[in-house]
């Protein structure tokens, strides 16, 4: 008893304050004890954790990694993602969501993201691009024999037209090769990929597509030498989450990996 009383009051110096209500008939905790208890008892468990990886440093990775992955995503890209972590990481299992704020769930504790962008803000993640998709026009054999074939991008205009836009794209307006954008009409804009497969795949449009992303057996390239564009898949791995081994060494290896891809 005199040793806890001794580390209670050493507690209080620390605090500078009283923790304690004394009683004769024992400890409660003041406002401020009911602070400190509220908020050290997450890091108190962030401490286990963290003693816990330590023991297991130069072991395989293992437990489960939770990833966040925009509603905007092809599934060629989450499928790629997923496939190298369960290659790489076999003991590894992985908790995924789908949303629209991506780099809000890395902040709220989300250990990893991925996201279709051009370049990303600054923030309390690591990221590196992991994938790379071409992407262009493409149609169906038979779009071509109901509507022909157009051979230059001022023909586009007399054609039925599909966008897929995504964050950093204005789905009305297509990327040339040359340089400079060639604005468009289209009859169908939607920031989901998979909508605008089928319209393509069922011979209802030209669309702009990624199209290694679904079963390109069924489209064929349009204007080729003059539209396209490249789409950039990023892992954005949480800063915080980057301090426990398990975490850093799948960020070190998805990392090696991709850029051996790329």
């Amino acid at each position: 008893r005199g040793r806890v009383r001794r580390q209670l009051e050493e507690l209080e110096e620390r605090a500078q304050t009283s923790l304690f209500e004394r009683t004769r008939s024992g400890l409660s905790l003041t406002p401020a004890g009911q602070l400190l208890r509220d908020r050290a008892a997450p890091l108190v468990s962030e401490i286990d954790e963290l003693f816990d990886n330590v023991r297991r440093v130069g072991e395989d990775p293992t437990g489960t990694l939770t990833v966040a992955a925009n509603t905007l995503t092809p599934s060629y890209g989450i499928r790629e993602f997923f496939t190298m972590c369960w290659e790489l990481f076999p003991q590894v299992s992985i908790e995924g969501t789908a949303c629209t704020d991506v780099l809000g769930a890395v902040r709220d504790g989300c250990e990893v993201g991925l996201l279709l962008a051009e370049e990303l803000p600054d923030g309390p993640w690591s990221a590196f691009r992991a994938f790379t998709l071409q992407a262009g026009l493409y149609a169906s054999p038979e779009y071509f024999e109901r509507h022909g074939t157009p051979t230059t991008p001022a023909e586009l205009a007399e054609h039925r037209l599909a966008r897929w836009q995504y964050p950093g794209y204005d789905g009305r307006s297509l990327q040339l090769r040359a340089g400079g954008e060639l604005a468009t009409k289209p009859f169908f804009v939607c920031s989901y990929a998979e909508p605008l497969w089928v319209l393509v795949a069922d011979g209802q449009a030209i669309g702009n597509l990624c199209a290694h992303a679904f079963d390109s057996d069924r489209v064929r390239p349009v204007l080729a030498d003059h539209v396209g564009y490249e789409v950039h898949l990023w892992v954005v791995f949480a800063r915080d989450a980057l301090a426990v081994p398990r975490v850093r060494e799948l960020h070190r290896l998805l990392r090696n990996t991709a850029a051996e891809i790329a």
